[in-house]
C-alpha cells in the first residue's frame, strides 16, 4: 500500500476512501488506485465508516489484487475474507433456488388414501 486519502464529495456528501498501491505482474511494476468494479464500493455517508474502512489499509500493507493477465495494468483490491452477510445471503440465494427447482419439477407430496 503506497498511500490512502479520505475525500468529501461534495455533492453526495459521501466520504470516499481513495487508495493507492503498487503490484507486481509479469515482472513488471504496475500502480493503481482502483478499489473495486463499483465505483462507489469506498464511499460512505458516515465518516466513521470510512475512517473504520480507512485503517484496514495503512501505508505499508500487504494486500491481496487481481488483476487481468491479458492487461495487467488493470487490478482492483481483493477482499480478504467474506463476512457473515455474505455467507448468509449465499444460504439464502442456495434455498431459493432449490425452492424454485423443486416448483418447477411440479413434484408434490402424494397422500396416501
Amino acid at each position: 500500500m503506497l498511500a490512502t486519502t479520505l475525500d468529501k464529495h461534495v455533492k453526495s456528501g459521501a466520504w470516499c476512501v481513495q487508495l493507492r498501491y503498487r503490484y507486481i505482474a509479469s515482472h513488471k511494476v504496475f500502480t493503481s488506485s482502483r478499489f473495486s468494479l463499483d465505483a462507489g464500493a469506498a464511499c460512505f455517508r458516515d465518516r466513521q465508516h470510512a475512517d473504520a474502512m480507512s485503517a484496514r489499509f495503512t501505508l505499508g500493507t500487504t494486500i491481496w489484487i487481481r488483476y487481468d493477465p491479458l492487461s495487467p495494468e488493470k487490478a482492483l483490491i481483493l477482499p480478504t475474507a467474506l463476512g457473515v452477510p455474505d455467507i448468509l445471503m449465499a444460504l439464502f440465494a442456495l434455498l431459493v433456488l432449490l425452492a424454485g427447482a423443486f416448483v418447477l419439477t411440479g413434484k408434490t407430496a402424494r397422500r396416501p388414501g
